[in-house]
């Protein structure tokens, strides 16, 4: 769902990172008119440590600057390489050959610390090393050695070890590193999307019996808990919601201008109440009220892996917390 913004992100970093711009930025501020000289990215390497679907994107954004790219993945997708004009290599070759170096691997126990003290070791020291993906990816010990002694030329990461991040992180200090707050996916249209998506998901699940659906929305369901948590959102009236816009239909909810959480609101009421046979919202006096809108999104899931209980042991009615 979130690709597309993630990519751009490592874009953006992978640009401001090889041109310096924050660092220029900040010195003109402070009166100096300070030279710098780059290279362009027509005469650079940049290697991709993972090769799923972000990766394919930053793959293909960076087709018109003309770079070189090569990837590893240790299920390589020869198909989709070839696609987007990507070589497929060993992971030693994309940290010994690469002069941006960027990382979409999952954070699993055999990619902890990836990004140590000897793999940085094996990279050129004009490297560049960008981290969208997980912040147990990189030894934030190790790379900040490598940026202070100059092993490496510099970093940008959306991701850390520990978050929310201890704002006294010493590689704050380093003009060759670029920190942003974990905001790679955080954009409009990816609010929106997941909403839509989720919507529909979990009409396909708990109306429309779409059993494969399952594991999709339990993801989604996991994503938007997050988006929750960060934007601290207070629900609407589901009930009102509802009836003035008649049954989920997530395309037709947003061209009448109802935002994403409205949408995914509307969604579990409507599907909880079909899915558990329980009348109106509010219905009889024996509702549960729910004070924080995560509690909704887990009893929605909860209410999927209690398939197959007395119908009884799992009576829920939803309402809205105001």
């Amino acid at each position: 769902i979130n690709s597309n913004a993630v990519s751009e992100h490592a874009m953006a970093l992978m640009l401001s990172s090889v041109r310096m711009i924050p660092r220029l930025s900040r010195t003109m501020k402070e009166g100096t008119w300070e030279r710098a000289v780059y290279h362009e990215f027509n005469q650079m390497t940049v290697g991709l440590l993972g090769f799923g679907d972000i990766a394919r994107k930053v793959a293909a954004k960076l087709q018109p600057f003309g770079a070189k790219i090569i990837a590893y993945d240790v299920y390589p997708n020869e198909a989709a390489a070839k696609e987007l004009n990507v070589t497929m290599v060993s992971q030693e070759e994309v940290l010994k050959n690469s002069d941006i170096i960027s990382i979409h691997v999952p954070a699993l126990p055999s990619t902890h610390h990836l990004i140590n003290k000897d793999t940085i070791g094996m990279m050129k020291e004009s490297a560049y090393i960008i981290n969208t993906a997980r912040g147990s990816i990189v030894d934030e010990k190790a790379l900040y050695a490598a940026l202070k002694s100059g092993r490496i030329a510099g970093a940008a990461i959306d991701v850390y070890e520990q978050e929310p991040v201890d704002m006294n992180n010493p590689l704050f200090g380093l003009d060759n590193f670029i920190g942003t707050p974990h905001t790679s996916a955080e954009t409009y249209e990816n609010y929106e999307n997941c909403g839509i998506e989720t919507a529909q998901a979990i009409v396909d699940v708990l109306v429309n019996e779409k059993t494969p659906q399952k594991r999709k929305l339990l993801r989604c369901l996991s994503l938007f808990e997050t988006l929750y948590t960060q934007k601290n959102t207070r629900w609407v009236d589901v009930s009102k919601t509802a009836s003035a816009h008649g049954p989920v239909d997530g395309q037709r909810l947003r061209d009448v201008g109802v935002d994403a959480l409205t949408i995914i609101e509307v969604a579990l009421i409507e599907a909880a109440q079909q899915y558990l046979g329980r009348g109106d919202v509010g219905g009889d006096g024996h509702a549960v009220h729910i004070a924080q809108p995560q509690q909704i999104l887990f009893v929605a899931a909860a209410g999927l892996l209690l398939e197959g209980v007395a119908e009884e042991e799992h009576k829920v009615y939803f309402v809205t917390g105001h």
